[in-house]
């Protein structure tokens, strides 16, 4: 399988949704506020109700007097709000801790106007001046969440100079601060997760998605496939199994990928019986995928000797005429020809030299012949063995276009394709075609010739006691012959 990458820009993309939300932004299901009406800043609005800026937004000015200024009332109010806080009694202790956390994920006036600057800047691709805006802000003066907000914005920067490990670093920053949302802590980890795969550092992304998962109340699909993906990549394939099993079980329409994955782990596995249904759900599911597919699932039947589905499926890629090389058209041809039904594979190999999908060679016109003779139509065999045996190096295919002759009787053609096939050379046995000839003489009435090539075929340790006995044979009839003449003659 191809390795698995993250496209930096693409991840650089979804970066940018991040920093184009309203700055010191916190995800409504998140940022919820204490009910007892008593509550102190009542009225103090979340970093979250800010209107946030648009890539057509003016630039800010970071130091525009009169923005100092309305800083400075900011940093005052704040001050006031937090002094309240301290005055409030929460109920529960739970309360009290939603209420801390509440007030602690604000950002004053001054960070948000810089940290928009610095999202800006990032959004034209201008990192360099982004970290400069963002060292303008004094860690010691910003509370856990602005740092946290910092960190970020940094690691994007970082992100987008291809400076990965710098990236990570400051993101884990960011979490080290323990007050951005859960929610946000959980994109922040997949993020990282998704900065290392992208870097091939797949033991390391593993570990970061164990992180992933202990926080996850209801993992997706989706983050399943990621970690099957990164143990495959490091041929951990059990591992990989039970998180890639998983993608498709939660998932609506599991995506292709997906299926691909889990089948290439049980095909490494040689679990071809796992296999197959995952490819055949596959199939169903987008029938469209590629040709190779229905050879693949075939051939996965064909291996466990379910040779009748694997012939259905070949049959089906060929009426949706997805068969259109030469070697998926052979195999349809064989399959046809080992489920008796040679006529059918005739019809399928013509069709494929119409086409000009299969190549003409020996092979293919054997291919025809045998489908013809075992569709016991030997006159029409002839031409296709003809061919198939004039194309091949070797005399084989002579030998059995002669045979094909001499059961046919047509003993004058037997001869030249037997001696054509002498001739040629390269055969296992050549004492065997010269016994054929001996016999294919014998049956033309010519048993002085016979007889000579029956002497000739006795060099062959496997063809001399038949050669043997047909010798004794014609002997005893010449000399029969012999005895009758000159009875004849007295």
């Amino acid at each position: 399988m191809r390795r698995f990458a993250q496209g930096r820009w693409a991840l650089a993309l979804a970066l940018a949704a991040w920093l184009l939300a309203p700055a010191g932004a916190v995800r409504a299901q998140d940022a919820k506020a204490p009910p007892d009406a008593a509550k102190p800043a009542a009225d103090a609005k979340p970093a979250a109700e800010e209107k946030p800026h648009t890539e057509t937004a003016a630039p800010v000015d970071l130091d525009d007097k009169e923005e100092q200024r309305k800083d400075a009332e900011d940093e005052k109010k704040r001050a006031e709000e937090a002094e309240s806080a301290k005055k409030w009694r929460a109920k529960t202790p739970k309360d009290a801790e939603e209420q801390e956390m509440a007030m602690q994920r604000t950002m004053g006036r001054r960070t948000t106007r810089f940290i928009t600057r610095a999202s800006q800047l990032f959004s034209d691709k201008k990192y360099d001046e982004s970290n400069q805006v963002l060292a303008r802000l004094n860690p010691k003066r910003l509370n856990a969440y602005e740092r946290a907000m910092v960190f970020k914005y940094q690691a994007y920067n970082a992100y987008g100079k291809e400076n990965v490990p710098v990236a990570i670093d400051l993101l884990r920053k960011a979490l080290a601060e323990k007050i951005l949302t859960k929610q946000d802590s959980q994109d922040i980890l997949f993020q990282i997760a998704q900065m290392q795969m992208g870097k091939d550092d797949f033991e390391s992304a593993i570990g970061t998605l164990k992180e992933w998962f202990a926080g996850a109340e209801k993992p997706g699909a989706s983050a399943y496939f990621t970690l099957a993906i990164c143990h495959y990549q490091l041929r951990n394939l059990d591992e990989a199994l039970e998180p890639a099993r998983k993608a498709i079980e939660l998932a609506e329409t599991p995506q292709q990928g997906w299926f691909q994955l889990l089948l290439a782990i049980y095909l490494t596995k040689e679990d071809y019986a796992s296999a197959t249904p995952v490819l055949a759900d596959l199939l169903e599911t987008y029938p469209t995928v590629g040709k190779a597919y229905w050879i693949q699932l075939a051939t996965l039947y064909g291996v466990q000797k379910d040779i009748p589905r694997a012939l259905a499926i070949m049959q089906l890629a060929h009426r949706q005429k997805l068969l259109d090389e030469d070697s998926s058209v052979r195999k349809l041809a064989s399959l046809l020809q080992s489920e008796d039904i040679p006529i059918r594979s005739v019809k399928v190999l013509e069709q494929g030299f119409e086409a000009k999908i299969l190549k003409e060679d020996e092979t293919a016109y054997e291919l025809l012949g045998n489908s013809w003779i075992l569709a016991r139509e030997a006159d029409k065999a002839e031409p296709a063995l003809l061919k198939a045996a004039e194309l091949s190096s070797k005399g084989t295919l002579f030998v059995r276009l002669g045979q094909v002759r001499l059961l046919k009787e047509d003993y004058d053609g037997a001869k030249v394709a037997l001696k054509n096939a002498l001739e040629k050379g390269g055969l296992d046995d050549p004492g065997s075609v010269e016994l054929l000839l001996g016999i294919t003489y014998y049956n033309a009435g010519q048993a002085g010739e016979a007889r000579s090539w029956f002497a000739k075929s006795r060099r062959s340790e496997k063809s001399r006691p038949t050669a043997d006995a047909w010798l004794k044979h014609i002997d005893e009839e010449l000399q029969k012959q012999s005895g009758e003449s000159g009875a004849v003659g007295m």
